[in-house]
C-alpha cells in the first residue's frame, strides 16, 4: 500500500478498509482512527488497532469518552486536524460514514471529509475511508470520489 495518498474503498463492510488502515499501522505510521464500532470491541477484532488512537463516536457521546456524530464538523474535525498537525506521515481512517450522514447531512459530511483530507495531505499522509455505496446517493458517491486519489472498489 502506497502512503501520502487518500483511498475511497468502497465495500459493504469495512473489513478490507481495516485490513488497509492496521497494515499502516504495521508500517509504525502515526494512526488515528475515527469509528462508530466500540474501541475495545475493534482492539479484538483488529489487534493492532490498540497501537492506533480510536475516536468513538456514540451515541453516548462524551459521557462514554466518545463524541456524538453531531460534533463532526467541530469536535471530532478539531480532534483530527490536532491529530495530523503533531504527527507527520499520519494514517487517519473514517469508519461509518453512513452514521455521520444519519446525524449530519451529506453536503455536511462531504465537507467534513474535504477538510480531513487536506489536514492530512498537509501531513503527508494517507486516508482511509470506507463507505458502502448502496447505503449512500449515487451524488455522494460521487462527491466523495471526487476527493480521494485512489477509488478501490471492494464489492
Amino acid at each position: 500500500m502506497e502512503t501520502s495518498l487518500n483511498y475511497l474503498v468502497l465495500e459493504v463492510r469495512a473489513d478490507n478498509s481495516y485490513e488497509m488502515f492496521v497494515e499502516l499501522i504495521e508500517m509504525g505510521l502515526p494512526s488515528l482512527c475515527v469509528t462508530t464500532t466500540y474501541p475495545e470491541k475493534l482492539e479484538r477484532m483488529f489487534p493492532p488497532m490498540e497501537n492506533a488512537i480510536t475516536v468513538w463516536v456514540s451515541s453516548e457521546g462524551k459521557g462514554e469518552g466518545g463524541f456524538y456524530g453531531k460534533e463532526m464538523k467541530s469536535s471530532i474535525l478539531h480532534r483530527v486536524q490536532d491529530f495530523t498537525r503533531k504527527n507527520d506521515g499520519a494514517a487517519v481512517m473514517i469508519d461509518d460514514i453512513e452514521y455521520l450522514i444519519l446525524e449530519n447531512s451529506e453536503d455536511e459530511v462531504l465537507d467534513f471529509v474535504r477538510k480531513v483530507s487536506r489536514a492530512v495531505a498537509t501531513a503527508d499522509g494517507t486516508l482511509v475511508v470506507p463507505i458502502n455505496p448502496d447505503a449512500v446517493s449515487e451524488g455522494f458517491v460521487k462527491g466523495m470520489s471526487r476527493i480521494f486519489d485512489i477509488i478501490d472498489d471492494r464489492r
